[in-house]
């Protein structure tokens, strides 16, 4: 009698059991069913899975793109094909010249005129004002791309102004003879026919019979 109510029990409890873990694998697959079809719908990007705190900075780092280098100041030589505002003349071979925003000193190359107190410098500074009348010159550097400075931080250059070389200019006047003291350079043929004439004339600083044969 006694084992009777408690097999009956037993029976119950068991189709109860079984019949709420039917219910519970029946929703189970109905769940997953709907979010294979729900995920299925959203595109893969957003499927993504976000990076965990604390790893948020590292991820970030690694999926940005590197910024591209920042474009470097413009060198002086990329000026060569520029017309700069000429800001004042020193002497007869030096000048300033408006360079990227900037006063900049420019020697020009091959040449070198009377300095302050001898014979001719103010000669040779009328001469180079005249020719720089517009104001507006061209910078070339003996290696195209390659500016140089002098020890006293001077940018090395032939000026040009409607495409005449001043430095070449400067000794067809006579007032410099054609420096190559620092080398001969890229104009080489220009300046010794310069130097010709001017000496064949008697220009500038070549009417003294003392400088006649310099």
């Amino acid at each position: 009698m006694i084992r009777r109510p408690f097999i009956f029990l037993a029976l119950v409890m068991a189709l109860l059991l079984g019949f709420m873990l039917g219910y519970i694998v029946a929703v189970s697959d109905l769940d997953f069913a709907a979010l294979r079809e729900l995920l299925g719908k959203i595109p893969l990007a957003e499927r993504v899975e976000r990076p965990r705190p604390g790893g948020t900075e590292t991820a970030d780092k690694a999926a940005a793109p590197k910024p591209e280098p920042a474009p470097a100041p413009s060198e002086a030589g990329e000026a060569q094909e520029a017309l700069l505002p000429v800001l004042r003349i020193v002497d007869g071979d030096t000048i300033h010249v408006r360079l990227d925003g900037r006063d900049e000193t420019v020697r020009l190359l091959r040449v070198n005129t009377p300095e302050r107190g001898q014979s001719g410098y103010n000669e040779s500074i009328r001469a180079l004002r005249g020719l720089l009348e517009d104001e507006q010159v061209r910078l070339e550097f003996e290696t195209r791309g390659k500016p140089e400075r002098d020890r006293y931080d001077r940018l090395l250059a032939y000026v040009f102004v409607d495409g005449k070389n001043l430095s070449v200019e400067m000794v067809r006047l006579g007032w410099t003879p054609y420096w190559t003291r620092y080398g001969r350079g890229r104009y080489a043929t220009a300046f010794d026919r310069a130097q010709r004439e001017a000496i064949a004339t008697r220009r500038g600083m070549w009417a003294t019979s003392k400088n006649k044969t310099r």
